[in-house]
């Protein structure tokens, strides 16, 4: 962890870090957040880290499993950590009214807490009047309009349509066609599932909108797995070999993210690919 509150508010100014990225690290261990609040009280980055920590700690508790295999402690521990969220949302904003993040913060508190659609659009709009076309904050809202949650396959591909439609040239946000495809996976047709004209268009703009994307950028790391991934089961090894190579060494990502074992999935499913690009460059050499 950085040194010092001087050090955490300088990672968070330049780019090095992030309050998601910090609220992650103060859900396993919140001594310097706890440090940093009492000698800051009124600082927004530090309002926005604790906020993002209360939401990260409650999905710790409840761990990643479904429902009706989460304990009854597990799911005490998750409402009543993620029950402060929004009050400690509703902090940040007041010292930081212009800021989108403490509003993308609690769209994930609204997942969980299983806001109604007219709550999760009161805050989708303090979002989008903040900053209209934030990756974080369309893939937060994306899952939320997913059949998993609490609308459907439909809906989470019109949503990110429009997202897609309304973003600048060769925005990221194309992507987001992948992530509601991929959220809609069937088991067993994963090949035809992304054979269909709708994804092989989704796949060709999000191509051209990581490629276009500065260095270094880690959504368009995040996007070009499910690239790989989706290249890899409709056949065509050698373009995903191309996106494995750009992303090696990182696999927190979808579709390895939702694994038990996102190392051992993403590695099993990266050989597959060098394997048949390596006959299929054969075969034309």
């Amino acid at each position: 962890m950085l040194e010092g509150v001087g050090s955490l508010r300088a990672a968070l100014e330049d780019g090095r870090t992030t309050a998601a990225e910090l609220g992650q690290a103060a859900a396993d261990d919140d001594g310097w957040l706890r440090a940093w609040r009492a000698e800051r009280p009124a600082d927004p980055d530090d309002a926005a880290v604790h906020a993002c920590a209360l939401v990260r700690l409650a999905w710790k508790l409840r761990g990643a499993a479904f429902a009706e295999y989460t304990s009854e402690e597990q799911a005490e521990g998750f409402h009543r950590v993620l029950g402060g969220a929004p009050e400690a949302c509703a902090e940040a904003r007041r010292l930081a009214p212009g800021d989108p993040v403490p509003w993308i913060i609690e769209l994930w508190a609204g997942i969980g807490l299983g806001y109604s659609r007219e709550e999760f659009d009161r805050v989708w709009a303090g979002v989008t009047a903040r900053d209209p076309h934030h990756y974080a904050a369309h893939y937060a809202a994306l899952q939320y309009h997913c059949a998993k949650w609490y609308g459907s396959a439909q809906e989470a591909h019109a949503f990110a349509d429009r997202a897609a439609t309304a973003a600048p040239e060769n925005s990221l946000l194309a992507g987001l066609r992948l992530v509601a495809l991929h959220e809609h996976e069937p088991d067993g047709a994963e090949g035809e599932h992304w054979s269909t004209p709708y994804a092989r268009t989704a796949v060709d703009d999000a191509r051209r909108a990581v490629d276009t994307a500065r260095p270094g950028d880690a959504r368009a790391a995040e996007i070009r797995h499910l690239l790989a991934w989706c290249c890899t089961i409709t056949e065509r090894p050698v373009e995903a070999l191309n996106h494995f190579r750009l992303v090696d060494g990182y696999v927190d990502a979808l579709p390895w993210r939702y694994s038990d074992t996102p190392a051992a999935s993403y590695c099993h499913v990266r050989a597959i690919a060098a394997k048949y690009a390596a006959d299929q460059l054969a075969a034309t050499a």
